[in-house]
């Protein structure tokens, strides 16, 4: 059994409040969330939302709040049962069940991987224009996952984070700075007109959904917190100020013409201030998806080393950065977290509601004990909330959601009138509830749920 699956001991856990929120402040502070940003004030014909700066400020603050609060539950079931995301999945789901889900936790680890990889080399090779070099996007993203996977391997995954995470958050606070002075000398291109209802509604999801990405490492590395207030502050406070302070830079980005705008009209200094950035931010966000990546597939395949793992999910990353479009990659991306949202909503009421917080862990690492098999009565809450989910709102990439029109031709019509993936969550979670509430035995120990 690799030992990343184990509970986590007292003595292991580690992150103070300050050292857990800048671990997120690190994930909070990205170049994807910024783009997430820039997409919301873009005009609709360059595949924005044309919101505008009060829109954002309308919308963005109460979107990640609630997707943060979300992933602040899920650390705090991760911290009092000191589990990853694949045993977690356990009691709700079955040991077997939870496999399908856990792939799916493994794939959309691996999709955003891809992502910011390629994500990565563009910047990069961006940047280096003002200077008069050039680079490959995909030879510079082969570069940074080799660093990645390099960093891995030597275990300098801890002692680079203690050195970088300072530097980061500070760094980022700097930087955004020079954001806001470099584009109050730029201007902004302000339109007069304003976005629907319907739009700002779509915009949330956007903004939300980005967010729910990150509910499986929430839950892998929410156990380390060495109390429940930790995890609740690091959580809420550093990924979620981090996260809000990059989606509103990126918005007043998108005004000023995007992130391409930096490097074709701003100075050298400030070019190079950006690389530096991109440099510690941009590494930080494959670290997290490889560890958690290995968690995942450390589940499915107990016999392999994590260190095997881990260079294997670099290599998917790499070749799927290669071989899919950005559109294809976030696509992929966002239907995974779209499908693990109602998955995750089931789980905590699991553990808080049904089962009281009562997790049998040794009975989790058993295939044929308490918890073995499937449970069908959590498949049928996560399939249904899914399914309702997906109609009003399908995402993903180009081939699925055409696909899922041809054949249930009302899909997305109610896109503009109620929130997808919240939906999904609901209709999950409050289905689970009754049919868990129905299927009590024991009010000690509550036995698994099953038909």
């Amino acid at each position: 059994m690799p030992k990343i699956l184990d509970p986590v001991a007292d003595h292991e856990r580690h992150f103070s409040s300050l050292a857990f929120g800048s671990l997120w402040a690190t994930w909070g502070f990205s170049a994807a969330a910024i783009l997430v940003g820039v997409r919301l004030t873009a005009p609709p014909r360059l595949g924005g939302f044309g919101l505008s700066l009060g829109q954002v400020a309308l919308v963005a603050p109460p979107s990640v709040i609630v997707a943060v609060l979300m992933l602040v539950g899920v650390a705090l079931v991760s911290f009092e049962s000191g589990l990853p995301t694949g045993m977690l999945l356990r009691p709700a789901f079955g040991v077997a069940g939870s496999w399908v889900l856990t792939v799916a936790v493994a794939l959309g680890y691996i999709a955003w991987m891809g992502y910011e990889l390629k994500l990565i080399g563009r910047l990069f090779a961006e940047a280096l224009i003002p200077s008069g070099l050039s680079a490959s996007s995909d030879v510079l993203a082969i570069a940074a996952a080799v660093v990645v996977g390099a960093m891995s391997y030597l275990g300098l995954q801890r002692f680079a984070a203690r050195l970088v995470r300072p530097v980061l958050v500070w760094g980022s606070i700097l930087m955004f700075g020079g954001l806001l002075l470099w584009i109050s000398n730029r201007g902004l291109v302000v339109s007069g007109a304003r976005a629907s209802g319907g739009a700002l509604l779509l915009a949330s999801q956007h903004i939300i959904l980005y967010v729910l990405v990150f509910f499986p490492l929430v839950a892998d590395t929410g156990r380390f917190a060495e109390q429940s207030n930790f995890a609740i502050s690091g959580t809420g406070f550093g990924f979620g100020v981090a996260t809000a302070g990059s989606i509103f830079a990126g918005a007043l980005l998108g005004l000023a013409g995007g992130v391409g705008s930096i490097f074709s009209t701003g100075s050298l200094a400030m070019a190079a201030a950006v690389i530096a950035w991109l440099l510690i931010a941009e590494l930080a966000q494959p670290f997290g998806f490889q560890y958690g990546a290995s968690n995942a597939a450390g589940t499915l395949f107990l016999r392999r080393p994590p260190v095997f793992l881990g260079w294997l999910i670099v290599a998917a990353g790499v070749l799927l950065a290669l071989v899919l479009t950005d559109r294809d990659l976030v696509g992929t991306a966002d239907v995974l977290a779209f499908a693990l949202a109602p998955a995750f909503a089931v789980m905590v009421v699991d553990y808080w509601v049904i089962r009281e917080r009562n997790y049998l862990v040794d009975e989790m690492y058993d295939r044929t004990g308490m918890y073995g098999g499937v449970n069908p009565l959590g498949f049928v809450a996560y399939v249904i909330g899914l399914f309702v989910g997906l109609l009003i709102d399908p995402v993903g990439p180009d081939v699925f959601v055409d696909g899922l029109t041809r054949v249930v031709p009302f899909a997305g019509s109610w896109s503009q009138v109620a929130p997808g993936v919240l939906s999904a969550m609901a209709v999950s979670a409050l289905l689970y509830l009754a049919l868990g509430r129905i299927r009590r035995q024991d009010e000690a120990v509550v036995s698994p749920i099953r038909l």
